[in-house]
C-alpha cells in the first residue's frame, strides 16, 4: 500500500518511509506521529521479504521503519536483507514490549535505534539524528569515490608521464628530500655507468666530490629564475659530466621531494654527449 500524507504543519519535511509491518492499523499511528513531527511522509507498507527487496530495488527511501516481529518476517532478516542490497538507509525498530537484551541485539545486528510502539514520542528526533548522520557518510563516500576518481587519473598520468620520460635520450631523474635516486630513466643510468639496481636509493654524495656536491643542493634547492651553479657529476668510470638544463622542485600528493631535469630544444639535458651536441 502506498500512501502521500501531507501535514498541517509549514513546509513539512518530504520522508520517503518503507513501512515494514504486517498491521496497516499500526501503521497509521505511526504516520500520524510523523506528521506531528514535522514530516510530509510518502510510504510503502511490505510484510515479506519478497516484497522488501522488490520495494529497496525499485525505490528511494529515507528510512526504514520495521516491526520486530511478523507472521512471515522479522527485524532480524530485514536487516540481513538490507546488507544483503549494500544501499545506506537506516533502519529503525518499532514494536511492542520487548526485553532490553533484544533490542541490544537488534543494534548489534545493525537497526539504528528500537522504539516502543505505544510510545512514540522518541521516533521523530530518532528519525532526524538518522536522516542527519545518513547524509554525512553519503558526502564521505562521494568525497572518497571523488579522491579515488582524482587518484586514479594522477595513476593514469603519472604512467603517460613515467613511459614518455623512459623513452627520451636525455638523462633524467628524481631525488628525495635526503638527495637519494628515487625515479631515473634507463638513459641516466647509461650516462652515470651504474645499473638501475645499483643507482635506487643511492645518495647524491655517492657521485659528487665535496664541491660539486655543496653546488648540487644549492642547484636543486634554487628557484628555476635564479642563476644555477654548475655541477660535475661523477660516473662510475670516474669520469667529469656536467649538469646542465631546469630544476624544479615538486611537491606532489605523495609528499615526496622531486628535483627534476627537463630538457627541450633550447636547454641540454644531463647526456655524456651534451657537449657535442651544442657545438653541431
Amino acid at each position: 500500500m502506498k500512501k502521500n500524507y501531507p501535514s498541517e504543519i509549514t513546509n513539512p519535511q518530504s520522508l520517503r518511509s518503507l513501512m515494514v509491518d504486517d498491521s496497516e492499523s499500526d501503521v497509521l499511528l505511526i504516520i500520524r506521529e510523523l506528521k506531528k513531527g514535522g514530516y510530509n511522509p510518502y510510504y510503502e507498507r511490505v510484510e515479506t521479504a519478497a516484497a522488501m527487496k522488490k520495494s529497496l530495488q525499485e525505490k528511494q527511501w529515507d528510512v526504514i521503519l520495521c516491526d520486530y516481529k511478523m507472521p512471515k518476517f522479522d527485524a532480524s532478516s530485514a536487516i540481513a536483507l538490507l546488507k544483503e542490497t549494500n544501499i545506506d538507509v537506516p533502519l529503525i525498530i518499532i514494536s511492542g514490549t520487548v526485553g532490553e537484551e533484544t533490542a541490544v541485539e537488534c543494534m548489534r545486528l545493525g537497526a539504528q535505534d528500537y522504539i516502543i510502539k505505544g510510545n512514540l514520542f522518541r521516533l521523530c528526533p530518532v528519525i532526524a539524528r538518522e536522516l542527519e548522520e545518513s547524509e554525512v557518510r553519503n558526502k564521505q563516500k562521494q568525497a572518497e569515490s571523488q579522491r579515488e576518481a582524482v587518484l586514479e587519473e594522477l595513476h593514469k598520468n603519472e604512467e603517460k608521464y613515467r613511459t614518455i620520460i623512459g623513452n627520451i635520450q636525455e638523462g633524467y631523474f628524481e631525488i628525495d628530500l635526503a638527495g637519494n635516486f628515487t625515479f631515473f630513466n634507463d638513459s641516466m643510468c647509461r650516462c652515470l655507468g651504474y645499473s638501475p639496481k645499483e643507482l635506487i636509493g643511492m645518495n647524491y654524495k655517492k657521485y659528487t666530490d665535496e664541491e660539486n656536491a655543496k653546488n648540487y643542493l644549492t642547484l636543486t634547492m634554487k628557484p628555476i629564475k635564479q642563476e644555477q651553479p654548475a655541477v660535475y657529476l661523477n660516473t662510475k668510470l670516474s669520469e667529469k659530466m656536467e649538469l646542465e638544463g631546469i630544476w624544479k622542485a615538486l611537491y606532489p600528493y605523495k609528499k615526496i621531494h622531486q628535483v627534476i631535469l627537463w630538457h627541450s630544444e633550447e636547454l641540454h639535458a644531463i647526456s655524456p654527449n651534451a657537449e657535442r651536441r651544442r657545438k653541431r
